[in-house]
């Protein structure tokens, strides 16, 4: 965060003290936004409305950066304050430059505007919504979604005076390859040949040149004959045609079938004498009889070095993987039986919660049922008062005893001889009553007055109200 110069936040709090509803709130977001991205600034501009009202804005543009593959760049954007904010969401526009093109996409219309469910729902959370965490989001979509595009990306690639352009034409094979086929032998068919079909008996020989005639080599796709047989031995006949295979293989698999045919054929039977002219490897009859027992194995499939090392790599990936997804989990486990018994706690916290307040509840329901009850008894009680009589004063402050009456009826009698002298002073003050007339009327009261406060002294000294004076 940068701090932002002092006279952009007085000329921005002056601009927005006019026409903005709520002040502060504005102030405050757009400040924030502004000291979080610095390449952001902001202005007043004319800004027409969608139903086309001209209405003078607070306007912040600038650049957003996006990192996209690892690579910071900046997308040129404006933003619309508008006067009911934050009540109302600001509009959000990509303003590209010359040398770039809006790429509508998702959240980007063909225009440059800018349309999210945080700009949507603004009205509903209007209170957390802001224009930091808006351009936060933006970020983050903009990364995944670039809002422009160079315009030398969309520029069309030259053709050909000729036409379209064709492909270039495949180069041809090498003149030792050219000249000479490839060989090439499934083992897998000529193993499965000969572990479900046994093999054909040769004929019998005759002196008929055409039977001792070679065979001429099949035509087609079909693979060249089999190495020719040591001496004594044989090959078996009517194996299905094999289909085509790599040349390297074939070329190890004919070796180690030669090899495999000499270990289970160095004993053969012995045969009849042949002629000069049978002996040679192309007019040599087979032979009279087969050996006996079961046919010999299929020859083992060569090594492929390339899959070997592919297999490897492959292990040796799954390995790391399985590596670090180990440490991963193993690092997570202490975090994670952390949270399990905090869970438990708070589980059981909750537990306790819930039994506390069910019986707080039903102690409730206890005391609303007892203070009911109490306020029916009560209405009772004041309806009944109501139709009573008012009894007196004299009437309900009754002593319990006799003696205690007699005490308050003096009482009251010293006190009604002390406000009467109290008026006597006053009529003398105004000269209603004479000086000869108070002073034998204030003689007489105040004799009387004295033994009534003996006689109170008696009583209350008799009832226990007043100790005795200690001497």
């Amino acid at each position: 965060m940068t701090a932002v110069q002092q006279k952009v936040l007085n000329w921005l709090y002056s601009v927005l003290t006019s026409e903005y509803h709520e002040l502060n709130r504005t102030y405050q977001d757009v400040a924030q936004t502004l000291s979080f991205y610095s390449s952001l600034s902001p202005r007043t501009a004319v800004h027409i409305t969608d139903d086309g009202t001209p209405t003078l804005l607070l306007q912040v543009s600038g650049t957003l950066p996006v990192n996209f593959r690892g690579t910071t760049y900046w997308i040129p954007i404006a933003i619309w304050v508008p006067h009911a904010y934050p009540w109302e969401a600001p509009t959000v526009y990509v303003t590209p430059t010359p040398g770039m093109m809006v790429r509508p996409g998702q959240h980007i219309s063909a225009e440059g505007r800018v349309y999210h469910p945080y700009l949507s729902g603004w009205g509903d959370r209007w209170e957390t919504s802001n224009i930091l965490q808006l351009l936060r989001l933006l970020s983050d979509i903009f990364a995944k979604e670039p809002p422009v595009i160079s315009r030398q990306q969309q520029a069309p690639r030259p053709e050909t005076a000729g036409g379209p352009s064709m492909p270039p034409p495949v180069p041809p094979l090498p003149p030792e390859l050219s000249r000479s086929p490839p060989v090439s032998i499934d083992f897998d068919s000529v193993a499965a040949s000969r572990a479900s079909y046994p093999p054909t008996p040769p004929p019998k020989p005759h002196h008929n040149d055409r039977l001792n005639a070679p065979v001429p080599p099949p035509k087609g796709d079909a693979a060249p004959p089999l190495p020719p047989a040591i001496p004594g031995g044989y090959h078996p006949n009517g194996s299905p045609s094999p289909r085509p295979h790599t040349h390297h293989s074939n070329i190890a698999a004919s070796s180690s079938s030669q090899r495999h045919d000499q270990q289970n054929f160095s004993a053969p039977p012995p045969l009849q004498p042949l002629t000069p002219a049978a002996q040679h490897p192309l007019t040599q009859a087979p032979p009279a009889s087969l050996p006996s027992g079961p046919p010999p194995p299929a020859p083992p499939i060569p090594p492929n070095p390339e899959r070997d090392a592919l297999l490897s790599a492959l292990g040796s990936a799954l390995a790391q993987n399985r590596s670090a997804s180990a440490t991963q989990t193993m690092s997570s486990l202490s975090s994670l039986s952390a949270q399990q018994s905090a869970l438990l706690n708070a589980y059981s916290s909750l537990n306790a919660e819930k039994q506390n307040l069910s019986s707080l509840v039903s102690l409730l329901e206890s005391n609303d049922r007892i203070l009911a009850d109490s306020m029916k008894k009560a209405d009772a009680v004041m309806k009944d008062a109501r139709r009573r009589r008012v009894p007196g004063v004299d009437e309900v402050l009754v002593s319990p005893t006799v003696v205690g009456g007699q005490l308050y009826e003096v009482v009251c009698e010293e006190r009604a001889l002390g406000d009467v002298m109290f008026l006597l002073g006053r009529g003398l003050d105004k000269g209603v009553v004479g000086a000869d007339g108070f002073l034998k009327q204030t003689r007489s009261l105040a004799r009387e007055q004295f033994l009534k406060k003996a006689l109170i002294r008696k009583i209350s000294r008799g009832m226990g109200l007043l100790e005795e004076e200690r001497m």
